[in-house]
């Protein structure tokens, strides 16, 4: 297994956001953060922390895991144990 440094997590969460039919603003809501927040994450601008990671998993109906993949391969991230 790899262990990546950095997950590329933004497009996966605003695809699972858009699957959802959340806007960014209710994403937020959801999630207890600021729109500006949510926009960060999906841009690629903000790492979210576990816990928001948390709030957005269950505000998009899904897995954490759901929101990384490696960011060199657009496959899902592996991490070593």
């Amino acid at each position: 297994m790899h262990m990546y440094g950095r997950l590329a997590v933004g497009s996966a969460a605003q695809q699972l956001r858009q699957k959802r039919g959340l806007t960014r603003e209710h994403a937020a809501r959801e999630c207890g953060v600021s729109k500006r927040m949510i926009q960060g994450v999906e841009l690629g601008t903000h790492q979210p922390s576990l816990e928001l990671a948390l709030r957005m998993a269950k505000a998009y109906r899904c897995k954490v895991d759901d929101f990384t993949v490696a960011e060199d391969t657009n496959e899902p991230a592996e991490v070593s144990q």
